[in-house]
């Protein structure tokens, strides 16, 4: 299997004594956990969510995913055995393109998964749109966005999925969760399919206050750089099975996730910072991912280069900045596809995976690291 250039983890520090605080009995019965069944990682959360989906599908009928995104969700239409079409994205942006989206879902693409890369608001509703006349399932993956239990949900889509992995905004260090439309069919369907794994809360204590530690910028960036850790290395793994986790997990995952949104001025004001950094010539910030940053704020701000060179020239001078590529490839390469055949067949998702590299926003990025992003970037261009 392929294993690409690390990538740097960027979350916000996680809130102990969030974690610690026992749980209350009105926590356990939130109406806004209710519509939430927790698994045991995002890529679990979204494998559950197509299982369920593709019950009532002809056996053969296709999925729709973005041609550039995490493999995790690769691994999570493999496991519940979907064949994958591939949607490329609209020319320098992070989202899919419609237009694209529409012929895959008229060429037969039964369910539609749609990913806020980094964050980044997708056009959901235009999505729906299009689900809606092609009469498909629309899921929306807001891993990598301030989204999930705990909070109201726009409801356009039929499972939204979150994530609480390394590097995410608010942050367990592992699980993920799938919200329902139709939860309570949802709910039964996990209960009878999957099996109840145990989740220690001192155990997710201990590795946060590691996490804390180690992505001190003036610490990480010497710790990532040592190889045989293999810190941030993306694999497209195969998922091997599911398990749901206790629902007190989510209580946990909702007071992290309303602690970062009390954070949300903060965080937005930080992404601009680093917006500001970059270049006005020379390189690209998608224009999704600026409207986003005006608005939330990002978890990471990608920032595309001239070309590859560039790219790889930026993650070899300022990894310990905490500079980073993602992926590095198309999802269909990670399946076998040859990069000419996705150059041809996926330009815009193929040029953005060689030339998009990712700078930190979290607010642990002082002044002192600013300039030398700035001084960086200048000197690159």
């Amino acid at each position: 299997m392929p294993v690409l250039a690390r990538h740097t983890p960027v979350g916000e520090r996680v809130d102990l004594g969030k974690l610690y605080r026992p749980v209350a009995r009105t926590e356990l019965h939130s109406p806004l956990l209710s519509r939430w069944t927790p698994f045991g990682s995002g890529t679990m959360a979204l494998a559950a969510a197509l299982s369920f989906a593709a019950r009532g599908q002809p056996a053969g009928t296709p999925v729709a995913l973005p041609a550039y995104s995490c493999p995790d969700i690769a691994a999570a239409a493999l496991f519940a055995r979907l064949p994958i079409s591939y949607v490329d994205l609209l020319p320098e942006q992070t989202g899919i393109d419609p237009v694209r989206l529409d012929a895959t879902l008229g060429a037969g693409a039964r369910i539609a998964v749609l990913v806020d890369l980094f964050g980044t608001h997708g056009s959901l509703a235009e999505a729906r749109e299009l689900t809606d006349r092609h009469h498909a399932v629309l899921i929306h993956d807001r891993a990598q966005s301030l989204a999930g239990p705990g909070l109201e949900t726009d409801r356009t889509a039929e499972f939204i999925i979150v994530s609480r992995g390394r590097g995410k905004p608010a942050t367990l260090l592992g699980g993920g969760a799938t919200w329902a439309r139709n939860a309570e069919q949802f709910a039964a369907f996990a209960t009878m399919e999957f099996p109840l794994a145990t989740w220690s809360l001192p155990a997710t204590m201990l590795r946060a206050g590691l996490y804390n530690l180690v992505t001190q910028p003036l610490l990480y960036g010497t710790v990532s750089q040592l190889p045989f850790l293999h810190i941030g290395e993306t694999r497209l793994q195969p998922l091997a099975g599911i398990s749901r986790l206790p629902q007190h997990w989510l209580i946990h995952a909702s007071r992290q996730l309303k602690h970062q949104l009390a954070l949300l001025r903060q965080r937005r004001e930080q992404t601009l910072a680093v917006v500001d950094l970059i270049p006005a010539t020379g390189f690209r910030i998608p224009a999704d991912a600026l409207k986003t940053a005006a608005i939330d704020g990002l978890n990471r701000l990608p920032v595309l280069c001239r070309d590859a060179d560039q790219a790889r020239q930026l993650v070899a001078q300022g990894a310990h900045l905490g500079i980073s590529p993602m992926y590095g490839q198309t999802l269909p390469e990670f399946l076998g596809m040859s990069a000419a055949e996705a150059a041809t067949a996926y330009p815009a998702a193929y040029r953005f995976s060689r030339t998009v590299v990712t700078v930190p926003t979290h607010t642990r990025i002082n002044a002192g690291v600013r300039r030398k992003l700035r001084e960086l970037f200048r000197n690159a261009n």
